[in-house]
């Protein structure tokens, strides 16, 4: 058997490789009549590099490019000279004849990774693509669109490919008061977008366990917190382009959806930023109080699970309050970001504390639930080093960890077994052209046994695998 496995691993590691090599040949000639430049970067007669140190992440000036809703800092040029009008209302840059649409698709495939997880009705043998419970994204793929519109009002729009709902898309409106001194964006809005570090637009290929956490018993983000889709409104600024720069969040604190919990809770978040030279460090405040989560007993394990929908037909079943003035769960977090951006090279470190309470519930029959406090403190570093404009290469170790807590059924405690997530990644990246990235991710997961139990108690294998993905703007 063992032989059989060593044949299949190196099998699919010689097939990604070979993957790899042949797109990497292929992609030049697929998009070599678009010039390979990106709408921005053709709109400023600018490279790619003034805006992103390794692309998709941003420095100093692409930050302050992006506050100042997609116009260069210090500059206010969505007036209408210079436009074109597909509508009355909507003008859109043309300078050179180019408008301000900026498209970017971005995704990944799983070269090789391990499909054994827990056997059902439906799968017996455990052996399903994507199986897996915590901290790792499968087969995927998001398509971006920002642009400039009318005097400093500009849009931002992210869909991730098989979603019944968008991932982010707001309006921006800028520059009130005076140069950077305020800007609102209406919406669903991407609630750590702001972060020195950014969990939602980061280099790496998989969500970073420091945000996201531990499944642990299926509290992948916990009580909902920072790194999410909310619908809300963020006011922000970065006064006249100088150093510090503010972000205030309102949201309705239960994601962007159009499920009925919408309407059980609110979230506030609050960050200070720093940019000077290639440093950037960011400190936010978020607390989200919210009624969406079911926790319910399964037949099969001694432990009371979250779930955002219903559980009937459990043995137990607690759910959140009807009343939408009376929420019940309170998430708070604390998130330190720091990142130095040198010439050739960048660092990144994050460091998060969260803290999930919920108050004590009892149904219909008079029985009783509480779970004590879910405490978590996450950790990432990461060193990401451009080789040259055309080949970078990026390692980050991140890890998650939530201490054993007990969780209470008519008067009678039972643990919940501490959880730590932990997963190291190396990625190699390479630009064909200037405005199209390849690369192949390397995952290790390292996390206990406990971060990876779904649910039900089930039982997943270590998820190490090899990634392939791409990201092209238009």
């Amino acid at each position: 058997m063992r032989t059989l496995c060593n044949v299949w691993v190196k099998r699919c590691v010689v097939n990604a490789i070979g993957a790899f090599i042949a797109i990497s040949i292929l992609l030049p000639f697929g998009v070599e009549k678009a010039e390979a430049i990106p709408a921005f970067a053709k709109k400023y007669t600018a490279p790619c590099s003034l805006c992103h140190s390794t692309w998709p992440m941003l420095n100093s000036i692409g930050w302050k490019f992006k506050l100042n809703g997609y116009q260069m800092p210090d500059t206010r040029d969505g007036d209408e000279v210079g436009k074109t009008s597909p509508s009355f209302d909507l003008h859109l840059d043309a300078n050179k004849a180019l408008s301000p649409l900026s498209l970017r698709l971005d995704g990944g495939v799983d070269a090789l990774q391990p499909k054994t997880g827990p056997a059902s009705a439906t799968n017996p043998g455990g052996n399903l693509a994507n199986n897996f419970p915590c901290c790792t994204e499968g087969n995927r793929g998001r398509i971006y669109a920002a642009g400039t519109v009318d005097q400093d009002m500009a849009y931002f729009i992210s869909y991730k490919l098989g979603d019944t709902k968008l991932e982010s898309g707001f309006v921006r409106f800028v520059n009130l008061f005076g140069p950077g001194y305020l800007g609102v964006d209406l919406g669903a809005i991407q609630t750590a977008d702001s972060e020195a570090v950014s969990p939602n637009r980061e280099w790496f290929a998989t969500p970073n366990p420091a945000y996201y956490g531990t499944s642990n018993i299926g509290a992948r983000d916990q009580g909902g917190s920072i790194g999410y889709s909310d619908t809300g409104a963020r006011f922000f600024g970065n006064p006249n382009g100088g150093p510090f720069s503010y972000d205030i969040m309102l949201a309705t604190g239960t994601g962007a959806t159009t499920a009925p919990s919408n309407s059980k809770g609110t979230a506030v978040g609050v960050l200070g930023r720093v940019d000077s030279g290639g440093f950037a460090g960011s400190l936010r405040f978020w607390t989200n109080n919210t009624a969406k989560r079911y926790f319910s007993k399964q037949a099969q394990g001694p432990y009371f699970f979250f779930s955002t929908d219903s559980c009937a037909g459990t043995t137990a079943c607690f759910e959140p309050p009807s009343s939408a003035i009376d929420p019940d769960e309170l998430t708070s977090d604390y998130v330190l970001s720091l990142s130095y951006n040198a010439d050739s090279w960048q660092t990144d470190w994050v460091f998060l504390y969260n803290d999930y309470n919920v108050k004590s519930r009892a149904d219909s029959l008079g029985n009783t639930y509480q779970m004590e406090n879910v405490r978590r403190a996450g950790f990432s570093a990461a060193y990401i080093y451009r080789i040259s404009s055309r080949i970078s290469l990026g390692a980050r170790l991140g890890m998650s960890s939530v201490p054993s807590y007990n969780q209470t059924y008519n008067g009678a405690p039972t643990a919940v077994p501490s959880a730590t997530a932990s997963q190291a990644e190396f990625k190699l990246e390479v630009s064909p052209v200037q405005n199209a990235k390849l690369s192949l991710a390397w995952i290790l997961d390292n996390s206990n046994q406990q971060a990876r139990t779904d649910s039900y108690g089930n039982k997943y294998d270590l998820q190490n695998k090899f990634v392939l993905l791409w990201d092209w703007a238009i």
